[in-house]
């Protein structure tokens, strides 16, 4: 499952298949999810292939995701403010 945040700051477009665990992370701003179906997988390729603004906008977003999101930094942005939290409570 962390290969994705790999592939989102990879610059390049996602296809992922519209299911719980991808879209836990995957939008449709930032993947072009399809059923998980082989003629749904074809036409995201080809979709993806033939529409160049489409993968440019997706793989844009995925990167800014993934810096915003998912980076080591936004990690300890997070961890941070959880222990601020269990700080204040006991204050």
């Amino acid at each position: 499952p962390m290969k994705i945040y790999s592939y989102l700051g990879a610059g390049v477009p996602v296809i992922a298949t519209n299911i719980v665990s991808h879209t836990q992370v995957l939008t449709e701003k930032n993947a072009c999810l399809v059923e998980p179906d082989p003629s749904s997988i074809a036409f995201g390729i080809n979709k993806l292939a033939s529409d160049q603004e489409y993968a440019k906008q997706l793989a844009s977003q995925a990167k800014l995701d993934a810096e915003e999101l998912y980076s080591y930094q936004a990690y300890k942005h997070h961890l941070v403010a959880i222990y601020q939290n269990l700080e204040n409570k006991k204050q």
